[in-house]
């Protein structure tokens, strides 16, 4: 035997045998008048019923638009289940519905698929019954009536009457405005709004692209609208699927508000069905949504809404609870603000600010309270808080408490010694920033500028509060009062009188020494020594090749064996002790007759 293990090959092999038989339409497009309709919308509904050859077709609905007079359609064959399908044929805004019956042989009109008009199997005879209007009925073999049972030619309505001017039920087919049915449930009171259910082809609520039904109940509901337009309306509607502007299919129930001056027009709830994708939105818009259980005792979530804010309101014995995966619970704008789901979670991660407040307590002792633990065992409870009178504290037993800090700083901490703070703050102790294991550890401190840092970033003072040294905003120290100190530990001090050559003043090699304009060592500079290349140092004006003047009491040359150049312009003015041979000159180079070269200075 040979098995089949391609399933998808398996269903080819069957579909055939599982399909209704489908027959393909295509018949010219006519109203309930026999007239032609060369442009219009085809709506095809059915519900299951069983083929010609015993296989069920599922309910459905397809829409056929067309633009020549014919509407072409596939469908299952339905002559056994007789007229099994609905079409809705629109022309322009009027609406034509039918009954069809699909043969298995097809058809090339509509005649041959609707259902024929009922026969009357014999009229009745005799005077009418009831009064003008009055809907006739068998009253014992001849014609009967009723004033409370009729029918408004006018208005295309079946009437209830509670009296002779008042309806309390009607029932209205107005091909006209597009109602398709009113039931209005009058209360006896002339000119004043009731209870009505309509179910309507209206314009649609939310701009569509064309007219869909509704279903609408509620209070001062008309077939289009208001029943008295200068009252209070209150409705809900169930809007049968619509296709939205961007082309969106969607299904709507919604609760609409429309007050008297009809100023007002409010949508405090609706439901939207996204028929693409089956996802659906709950939208509530109201001044207050409450949530409770049994009655106003027992509310205990309210969310309210303004049109600048919204507010979120918990009361009684409410919680949040969060059960999932889902580390962040909380976030602004896709940042995540709060999550404490496992190791992962968060609390005001990021660059967020976090306020806590107490509403409670008077200005005179406002305190704030952070407390981790156990809820079940205070001993394993320890926190922090913060209050007018001793600043920051953390807890270090059940019912003791450390300062760590105060309004102005940082100081006494444990039994070490510590304090940081503001220039009203004065500690009198010693910081220390320090690895612990000075062999493996490495210890940083980071001074970082502020976006508008300006003057000095770091002073050091004496006991009298008067700067000693400091660094600016430029990285310029400035030593006002005394020398450099000793920089290389056990050797020398940089700017001493002795030199150790092992250690010397370093500078990388466009640095240089130069001179401020002003008292001021923070003032231009205009004077500077610099070097200039190997072995060559300059004197110039503070910018590199702008050479400036030497005055000194004695300048002596040594002798050099190496020639330094004379060639170019730039060498013009050079001297150079010439000691290449057993006897010295002193040579200068300058330009004679557009000629570069040295010249020997005669000794006497």
């Amino acid at each position: 035997m040979k098995t089949i293990c391609n399933w998808a090959a398996l269903a080819a092999m069957l579909a055939p045998l599982c399909a209704a038989q489908q027959v393909h339409l295509t018949v010219p497009a006519v109203d309930t008048a026999g007239n032609a309709v060369p442009i219009g919308t085809a709506y095809i509904s059915w519900g299951q019923f069983k083929g010609n050859d015993g296989i069920f077709v599922q309910s459905g609905s397809i829409t056929r638009t067309f633009s020549n007079g014919t509407i072409d359609v596939t469908l299952a064959a339905s002559d056994s289940a007789g007229y099994a399908y609905t079409v809705l044929l629109m022309k322009g805004s009027a609406p034509n519905t039918f009954k069809w019956r699909v043969p298995a042989a097809g058809a090339s009109t509509m005649a041959q698929l609707n259902e024929p008009a009922p026969v009357d199997p014999g009229a009745g005879s005799g005077a009418p019954g009831g009064v003008q209007g009055s809907v006739q009925f068998n009253d014992g073999g001849s014609f009967g009536g009723n004033a409370a049972f009729g029918w408004s030619d006018a208005l295309a309505q079946v009437q209830l009457l509670q009296n002779a001017t008042n309806a309390s039920l009607k029932f209205t087919n107005g091909q006209t405005d597009g109602t398709y049915w009113l039931q209005q449930f009058s209360n006896n009171e002339s000119g004043k709004a009731d209870f009505g259910c309509t179910l309507a082809y209206l314009p649609p609520s939310n701009g569509a692209t064309r007219r869909d039904n509704v279903m609408s109940c509620g209070f001062n509901r008309g077939p289009t609208g208001k029943q008295v337009s200068n009252d209070h309306a209150f409705f809900w509607d169930l809007e049968n699927s619509f296709t939205t502007p961007a082309l969106i299919p969607q299904m709507e129930f919604y609760y609409d508000y429309q007050n008297a001056a009809n100023t007002v027009d409010y949508r405090p709830f609706s439901i939207t069905v996204h028929l693409a994708d089956d996802t659906i939105d709950v939208a509530s818009r109201a001044t207050n949504t409450i949530f409770g259980y049994s009655d106003t005792n027992n509310d205990w979530l309210n969310i309210g809404s303004t049109a600048t804010s919204g507010l979120m309101t918990l009361s009684r014995n409410s919680t949040i609870s969060y059960i999932g995966s889902n580390a962040d619970w909380i976030k602004q704008n896709g940042h995540a603000l709060i999550g404490l789901s496992g190791t992962n979670g968060r609390l005001f991660a990021g660059n967020t600010t976090a306020n806590f407040f107490d509403l409670g307590g008077s200005i005179s002792n406002t305190q704030f309270l952070l407390t981790v633990g156990n809820v079940a065992s205070s001993s394993q409870n320890r926190g922090l808080r913060w209050n007018t009178s001793n600043g920051w504290q953390f807890q270090t037993g059940d019912s003791t408490w450390q300062n760590m800090g105060s309004v102005n700083g940082i100081w006494g901490q444990g039994t070490g010694s510590l304090g940081v703070g503001p220039a009203s703050f004065a500690p009198g102790a010693t910081l220390q920033v320090y690895d612990a294991t000075a062999t493996t550890g490495s210890t940083k401190l980071i001074f970082r500028d502020g976006a508008g840092q300006a003057g000095s970033k770091l002073e050091l003072q004496n006991n009298s509060g008067v700067v000693q040294a400091s660094i600016d905003a430029s990285f310029r120290a400035g030593f006002p009062a005394y020398t450099l100190g000793a920089v290389y530990p056990g050797t020398i001090a940089a700017l001493q009188s002795t030199f150790d050559p092992g250690h010397p003043l370093a500078m990388q090699n466009s640095a240089g020494v130069g001179w401020s304009s002003t008292s001021s060592w923070s003032g231009t500079i205009d004077t500077a020594i610099n070097r200039s290349a190997a072995g060559v140092v300059e004197i110039n004006s503070g910018t590199a090749g702008t050479l400036r003047d030497l005055k000194a009491r004695n300048l002596q040359a040594a002798g050099g064996s190496t020639d330094p150049g004379c060639t170019t312009a730039a060498d013009v003015g050079k001297f150079w002790t010439d000691a290449t041979t057993n006897t010295t000159s002193l040579k200068f180079c300058a330009a004679v007759s557009g000629a570069i070269a040295w010249h020997a200075i005669a000794l006497p």
